[in-house]
């Protein structure tokens, strides 16, 4: 009779191992009893599976991560570069936080403050001379 089980307990014992043991990266590179873990294992959510996880939609759950500063947490969100594209990918902790904090959030103020086609923070636009100038005379009239 054999035991099976699956590559995430697997990975977990792995780590849970690593971290008993004081086995560094390098170690495990070495040693190919030891799997590699790499930082796509610790951020292994893309925005659906997050919002999948919550019980949101996409766009509520990206207004909530911009409500809450989840993609400034590096313990919640990091960004891959794979060729020219840029992967957004949170970890399990950004799906406890943003369950912990759900209940304290007025979601009408977070989706008109935060939902979709506004941007979390205003960036400075640059404006051209002439546009400056029109802005100008519009505040003027006014």
């Amino acid at each position: 009779m054999t035991n099976h089980i699956d590559l995430e307990t697997a990975l977990r014992i792995a780590r849970t191992l690593m971290d008993a043991t004081g086995i560094g990266a390098a170690d495990a590179a070495q040693n190919p009893a030891i799997p590699a873990v790499t930082e796509l294992d610790f951020y292994p959510l893309g925005l659906r599976d997050v919002a999948k996880k919550v019980g949101l939609s996409a766009p509520k759950t990206t207004a909530i991560i911009r409500a809450l500063s989840l993609q400034s947490d590096l313990d919640c969100f990091k960004e891959f570069l794979v060729g020219r594209t840029h992967l957004g990918r949170y970890s399990a902790k950004a799906v406890e936080r943003i369950k912990s904090e759900l209940p304290k959030l007025d979601m009408t103020k977070v989706w008109r403050d935060f939902g979709l086609g506004r941007k979390p923070v205003a960036r400075p636009t640059r404006l051209s001379p002439i546009a400056g100038l029109r802005r100008s005379i519009l505040e003027s009239r006014s």
